[in-house]
């Protein structure tokens, strides 16, 4: 798997923050990776939580983590001060849809519910391997 992330900057940032931002869009694209694969939180029924810790919540590493390119898109925001927009954390959102929509190409079902785990996903092809699950 490989990943791209993009975002649109203002032509006025310095080649110094390009640098900076290649981090926060890494780390928001590793955040959203771990949100839909990985990370669950459990609870019994008294709603306690039955993985509280680093040894039983799973994590993305970054031995594990696809190779990511970072895009930049230069456009004019005349509403932001200076024409800054957000560029870290706005990297979270294209990954939910893109994963969503490649699961579907493969099987033809929409999952609905994260993280889109292995087990999930053979137990929704089980269950009929069409609709949504």
């Amino acid at each position: 798997m490989e990943e791209i992330a993009n975002t649109n900057i203002d032509s006025s940032e310095t080649p110094f923050l390009r640098r900076n931002f290649i981090g926060g869009l890494w780390h928001g694209a590793f955040l959203a990776l771990g949100m839909l694969l990985t990370e669950e939180m459990l609870f019994d029924k008294d709603g306690q939580p039955l993985n509280p810790n680093f040894g039983t919540y799973i994590i993305p590493r970054a031995a594990t983590m696809p190779a990511t390119d970072v895009i930049f898109v230069q456009t004019d925001e005349p509403s932001g001060p200076f024409g800054a927009k957000s560029v870290s954390e706005i990297s979270i959102d294209g990954v939910a849809p893109a994963i969503a929509s490649a699961i579907h190409d493969a099987t033809g079902m929409w999952m609905r519910e994260l993280p889109y785990t292995p087990k999930r996903v053979t137990l929704a092809l089980a269950g009929g391997g069409a609709g949504i699950f």
